[in-house]
């Protein structure tokens, strides 16, 4: 932080009546089940000291039910810290960078020998639009309505 001036497109009464002065971190606003994993893959260790000694630590019930979490999703051997360690699913979600629900697919799919299947499926799951609802102009042979099925 350093002296300097601030624009804000916003009203200073507004800034003083309905924001905070600073956001809450990423931590505390999210699920910490990707946050755990990667600790865990990363550093194999234990992972609660580690996030009690962040800046903002989070509650230790999210910590909590973040391990039961794990466990339930076959991630984790054990819902605590203490006696849990990374499953090899969890391992491969750890290291693919994929989202918990996605690498859970793709792991499984990996398993029961259905890899590319499952990587498609993933895929298709992980945009936001319908792929049936995409338009193109192959199928669209009138400018019109292409533009207005694009904007749409």
């Amino acid at each position: 932080v350093r002296p300097g001036t601030v624009y804000r497109m916003y009203s200073k009464d507004l800034y003083s009546s309905h924001m905070k002065e600073f956001d809450e971190c990423e931590m505390n606003r999210q699920p910490l089940d990707t946050v755990i994993l990667n600790l865990k893959q990363m550093l194999n260790q234990k992972v609660i000291p580690i996030l009690q000694d962040v800046l903002e630590p989070p509650p230790l019930g999210h910590i909590d039910r973040s391990f039961q979490s794990l466990y339930d999703n076959w991630l984790y051997t054990h819902p605590s810290d203490e006696e849990g360690n990374l499953t090899d699913l969890g391992t491969f979600i750890a290291k693919s960078g994929l989202d918990l629900r996605m690498g859970r697919l793709v792991g499984l799919g990996s398993v029961f020998g259905v890899l590319p299947e499952t990587v498609a499926m993933a895929s298709m799951m992980s945009i936001s639009r319908s792929p049936f609802r995409i338009a193109t102009e192959l199928i669209m042979k009138d400018p019109r309505v292409y533009s207005e099925a694009v904007n749409a």
